[in-house]
């Protein structure tokens, strides 16, 4: 037997308690300044194209159930490519947005931790410097201080949690291009 198969198998009988909520920073954009017209618009730059086609090999076998995005394109277009290879319908979160963040970081807040609060495989796919304060929110300070600050297009924190705990947490680098 293939070892990678038998583990999805053991995953899919929903035994397996160590649930991943996966916070990723989008794929490489063009320049804020480089793009006219409104900053929820601006799309990903060629790396960030790469980017997202990639990020469909590393996140594919988490046994995602739910991927939620900011309403950004470029968010969007980051996990576009993953949702359909997992045949998921993206879930376009207003509450990821860098606007309601400045407008109502609460709302936002809660929306992240609603979501990891869930008995279920999620990724969720935002901006910086907002996945930081989902991040240190959900698994404190001392463990935050262990990782670095800001994540860069592309990379992602990993949360495994059981029973709503934070029992581990990987830094998924950007995907090479």
């Amino acid at each position: 037997m293939n070892l990678l198969s038998d583990f999805f198998r053991y995953i899919a009988t929903g035994k397996d308690q160590n649930i991943p909520l996966i916070l990723l920073r989008h794929a490489k954009a063009i320049k804020r300044h480089d793009f006219l017209g409104d900053d929820s618009d601006r799309p990903l730059s060629e790396i960030g194209e790469k980017q997202a086609q990639k990020i469909v090999d590393l996140y594919q076998y988490f046994g995602l159930k739910e991927i939620h995005s900011s309403d950004a394109t470029r968010c969007i277009k980051t996990v576009e490519l993953l949702s359909n290879k997992l045949n998921l319908s993206t879930i376009i979160a207003t509450e990821l947005s860098e606007y309601v963040y400045q407008k109502d970081k609460q709302k936002s807040i809660d929306y992240v931790l609603h979501q990891f609060s869930q008995n279920k495989p999620v990724l969720i796919c935002g901006h910086n410097p907002y996945l930081s304060k989902y991040f240190k929110k959900i698994v404190g300070k001392k463990w935050a201080k262990k990782f670095k600050e800001e994540l860069d297009p592309g990379e992602a924190w990993v949360i495994y949690r059981f029973n709503s705990k934070v029992i581990r947490i990987n830094l998924m680098q950007s995907p090479e291009v």
